[in-house]
């Protein structure tokens, strides 16, 4: 009895193996151009399309090897190994092999450079790989795996709906840099079902999938926001691993192949390649799964903080003036600010607190002063005992919740506080990220009501979203309306809702800043945070109030208790004093002024280098603010513009940003900016830009990124 002949193929089947082909990829890449433009535009829409960048003779012998493959599986009814055929419901459904399916109907090829040099000699153009060498940057590319065909053969229904390609990745690759070259071998068309794209999507992050064919159920999504990618055989399109994009079955009457080859960063240069976690080693274990899950989501942050002291103390030792205008450690504004001096006073005055063990809970008085407070700056009606929990500051708040709540995700806005997301991660969440709305510089709704449906039909659940408003990085304000369709969500869903609220004086527009508890029915969904340290000026006294739903204030107060968490209160008296001032003198016109006056000056200095006005992100409250990056300034060595262009004003002109890198790893593309210094330092500031060369169009001098990352890779693991 003969063999089958495709068993017989792939006992006979020699294999190639993932390190011996990015061996020869790694040699190719030291000599393959680059294309800045091309990544720009790549970072901006998470999607590039080049015509013929494989060359004729390549796409003709690729063809000529699958027109080989589709003889040889002409009778098959079952998918073997890597050959998987179309069958009823869904391809997906016969990969196994157990499942009868659609005679010779090739669906997909797995491990693809297996089955044809052909393949890996197109994997290998030099123009293709020059391209993703410019987009990912860092030491080189390497593959990802060993490519794939997508096939849509005509006569069946071959639809792949909204997916991303990350959901495929195994869990190890969540942060690697990955991106996909879809290569059709003939012109793709609407009619034979080519890929259609949303871009932009990929700045929203990894969104949950169903089991099965992995697929995402968004259907507040508008299709006609998606673009067909026409594209003749031999053009590329490259797509980020978080594009959200699918495909419609081929109406036409010639089958539709696509190579899927994926590509990554071959290495990370900062900590020589290697995110190391603190105390690494065997002791106790090692690093727990959490801790090292944290210590990834805090990557960025933890970059702007090293380069941040590195930068200011080389500043000292040249007997520079150095200004820190990307983070809020200071808040010079409030030295005669009657609640900030009160608050002094009264730590002065209650040394002998130290001699005794503190409350978890708080002090009464001080939950009641809050209670009080709430009510006259929000309408808010709060119950000093049930509704008022004091903590260490609002991030102690954001731990306990995590560490206390069951929820699958925590579900972010695509821009938000990295320490939310580190003190998520390391509290075990996953966390999902919803795009911001063009419109109100917020959170989607729609997007986030579909996002959340979603997570509930597959039997998860979210353990918070977080709202931050005055928002941090952008300044942007949730007004009324937004906060009541959010509540509207949350009583759908079963959500529940923190809204953190640093900023909650500090505004450059007449309308006032509302808290989500002010709208009706919300103390049912929703806790906010508040703190003195950024309106009072007393970060240093790490106190902070959560107030709002009972039962969450009870698992914070639970929480506190089991785990010892003691504000001092000698601190906790000062945060009385300071309410209570605020109370007699609410009103501040000067702090106020030298705020507005320190954010014009900085404005004034963009405009003046030339930044267009459209490129200037306007806070409407707060005192944080986003420009786009230079865009001559390419990425390289793995290093966005944004951080190229931080590094080099820092170590050139003492002047220190933070990046939107810190807000959300996926986006590149904004510098912040604190405004906690007077006018006439921001004069100074960007006198010291424009002498260094700082201008709109500016491209950086040469070696910036080796620079970067030599001191990187010397202080990668040191304090901040």
């Amino acid at each position: 009895m003969n063999a089958d002949p495709v068993e017989q193929y792939f006992a006979e089947l020699q294999r190639v193996g993932l390190g011996e082909l990015n061996e020869r990829l790694r040699a190719l890449v030291r000599s393959a151009a680059s294309d800045p433009a091309q990544a720009s535009l790549f970072r901006e829409e998470g999607v590039v399309i080049r015509e013929a960048l494989v060359p004729r003779q390549l796409v003709d012998a690729a063809n000529a090897e699958l027109d080989r493959i589709d003889d040889l599986v002409r009778d098959s009814l079952y998918s073997v190994e890597d050959f998987n055929l179309e069958a009823d419901g869904g391809g997906w459904r016969g990969k196994d092999g157990g499942t009868v399916s659609h005679r010779g109907k090739l669906r997909k090829i797995k491990n693809l450079f297996d089955h044809g040099e052909a393949f890996e000699e197109i994997a290998f153009s030099q123009e293709l790989v020059g391209l993703i060498t410019a987009i990912l940057g860092g030491d080189g590319v390497e593959l990802h795996s060993k490519g794939f065909l997508m096939n849509k053969p005509p006569g069946v229904v071959s639809v792949k709906d909204l997916h991303q390609d990350s959901a495929y990745f195994p869990a190890s690759d969540d942060d690697a840099d990955v991106l996909t070259a879809w290569i059709p071998l003939q012109r793709a068309t609407e009619e034979n079902g080519t890929l259609r794209v949303l871009p932009g999507s990929h700045k929203w992050g990894p969104l949950p999938h169903s089991e099965g064919e992995a697929t995402l159920d968004l259907a507040a999504l508008d299709r006609s926001s998606f673009v067909s990618c026409v594209v003749e055989a031999g053009g590329v399109a490259l797509a980020d691993k978080h594009l959200i994009h699918y495909s419609d079955s081929n109406h036409g009457d010639r089958p539709r192949r696509a190579l899927i080859i994926r590509y990554r960063r071959a290495s990370r240069r900062f900590n020589g390649g290697k995110i190391r976690v603190a105390g690494e080693g065997k002791l106790g274990g090692g690093p727990s799964a959490e801790i090292a899950a944290g210590e990834v989501a805090a990557h960025y942050e933890k970059r702007h903080l090293i380069l941040n002291r590195l930068m200011g103390d080389r500043a000292l030792r040249k007997g520079q003036s150095y200004y820190d205008l990307g983070t809020d450690y200071h808040y010079p504004f409030y030295r005669e600010y009657l609640p900030t001096t009160a608050a002094l006073d009264s730590l002065a005055s209650h040394a002998e607190c130290m001699l005794s063990y503190p409350s978890s809970y708080g002090l009464p008085e001080l939950r009641t002063a809050v209670a009080a407070f709430a009510a006259r700056q929000f309408g808010i009606d709060l119950h000093p005992h049930e509704n008022v929990m004091i903590t260490t500051g609002a991030s102690q708040a954001f731990d306990a919740l995590s560490r206390s709540l069951a929820g699958d995700y925590v579900l972010l806005p695509d821009l938000s506080l990295p320490t939310v997301a580190t003190i998520a991660r390391g509290n075990g969440a996953r966390l999902l990220r919803i795009p911001i709305n063009r419109e109100s510089s917020l959170m989607d709704l729609e997007m986030l009501q579909a996002v959340v449906r979603n997570i509930a039909a597959r039997g998860e659940s979210v353990r918070f979203l977080y709202l931050n408003s005055p928002c941090n990085p952008n300044g942007a304000v949730a007004d009324e309306e937004y906060l009541g369709r959010l509540v509207d969500i949350a009583r759908e869903s079963d959500t529940l809702l923190l809204h953190d609220m640093d900023s909650w004086h500090t505004r450059h527009v007449e309308d006032r800043v509302p808290n989500l508890l002010e709208i009706p029915g919300a103390s049912e969904y929703a806790a906010s945070i508040l703190s003195i340290s950024k309106e009072f000026g007393l970060p240093g006294a790490r106190v902070g109030f959560l107030v709002g739903n009972k039962a969450i204030i009870d698992h914070v107060r639970t929480h506190n208790s089991l785990f010892c968490v003691m504000i001092p209160e000698i601190c906790q008296h000062g945060a009385l004093a300071a309410l209570n001032a605020f109370e007699r003198d609410p009103d501040r016109p000067h702090i106020d002024e030298e705020i507005r006056e320190g954010l014009s000056a900085s404005v004034r200095g963009w405009r003046e280098l030339g930044w267009p006005p459209e490129k200037i992100v306007l806070p409407a409250a707060g005192f944080k603010y986003l420009v786009g990056a230079p865009p001559r300034i390419a990425s390289e060595n793995g290093y966005s513009p944004a951080e190229l262009f931080d590094y080099f004003v820092a170590s050139r002109a003492f002047v220190k940003f933070s990046t939107s890198h810190s807000f959300n790893p996926n986006n590149r593309c904004y510098i912040r900016i604190v405004v906690m210094q007077e006018a006439s330092a921001m004069d100074e500031v960007f006198e010291r830009l424009a002498s260094c060369g700082v201008h709109y169009d500016m491209e950086l001098p040469p070696g910036i990124a080796d620079e970067f990352s030599g001191l990187l890779l010397e202080n990668g693991n040191s304090d901040f």
